[in-house]
């Protein structure tokens, strides 16, 4: 009864993790229709959540594996945060993602309770 009559985005919504798939949604229409390099940390990096979001966000290049962003991040990358995400945070006086050992230049692209998109920018 769940699904009957839906098409498949709907199903997704209604699914178990149709909040997550919602957030997702959102998250894509902020990035650009072509795709980009899309950086995807977690908590659990090589978790449920961020394999999710790697499939959901195809065809966008989205690496996951990363419980914190990559130093490997050039200008026009892209970085999702899943929240929660300790030892991470956003410096908005900096425009940076700040963490123990590195920072990284972003603008907020899209926030929500679930995550952050950010966008990373030059120094």
């Amino acid at each position: 009864a769940r699904f009957a009559g839906k098409d498949m985005t709907d199903r997704r919504l209604a699914d178990l993790d149709g909040e997550f798939y919602r957030f997702l949604l959102d998250v894509r229409r902020q990035l650009p229709e072509q795709p980009v390099r899309l950086f995807i940390v977690s908590q659990d990096p090589a978790g449920f959540r961020a394999g999710r979001a790697r499939y959901h966000l195809l065809p966008h290049n989205g690496y996951m594996g990363f419980s914190q962003p990559p130093d490997t991040a050039r200008v026009g990358d892209y970085v999702l945060l899943l929240a929660p995400l300790p030892g991470v945070h956003y410096d908005r006086q900096r425009q940076a993602l700040a963490w123990e050992n590195g920072q990284l230049p972003v603008e907020i692209r899209y926030s929500a309770p679930t995550g952050i998109l950010f966008r990373v920018r030059g120094n």
